[in-house]
């Protein structure tokens, strides 16, 4: 799992999923890692289907544009 998590997220994003659902039950730690692993910013919807049919679902605020950018200046230093 170590190996593969942090492949799982450019998976989904290259395939243009703009939801990811996981059912089931899982251990807390095994369900961080995972959510962790599909941040909602890069992805748009993470829900999960619990053990008792409940769904829980994030919510993207309507403005996000679903990208990010970065700048850098560079300071000389002496």
């Amino acid at each position: 799992m170590n190996r593969t998590l942090s492949l799982t997220c450019d998976a989904v994003y290259a395939a243009g999923a703009r939801t990811v659902r996981t059912m089931g039950g899982a251990h807390l730690s095994i369900a961080l890692a995972i959510g962790a692993a599909l941040p909602e910013t890069k992805i748009g919807t993470v829900e999960v289907l619990d053990l008792r049919g409940a769904l829980w679902k994030s919510n993207s605020p309507a403005d996000d544009p679903q990208w990010s950018t970065v700048e850098f200046e560079l300071i000389r230093v002496c």
